[in-house]
């Protein structure tokens, strides 16, 4: 799991940009990230693999 500094820096740059952000979740997957909301939520995700080969867009799944 991240570290606490981690998520506080997160969360941080989430309340100053009023923007969700990711962060590592520092699992050996790449594609495997935490979710952090300006309303100080915290959610494990899965960036959609096929989707940024295609698209070269961020999309993402709850886990």
């Amino acid at each position: 799991m991240a570290e606490l500094a981690d998520d506080a820096v997160g969360m941080y740059l989430a309340n100053a940009l009023g923007s969700p952000v990711i962060i590592s979740d520092e699992s050996p997957s790449p594609y495997s990230w935490l979710l952090l909301t300006p309303s100080g939520t915290i959610e494990k995700i899965n960036l959609d693999i096929e989707k940024l080969d295609e698209e070269s867009i961020v999309d993402y799944k709850l886990a």
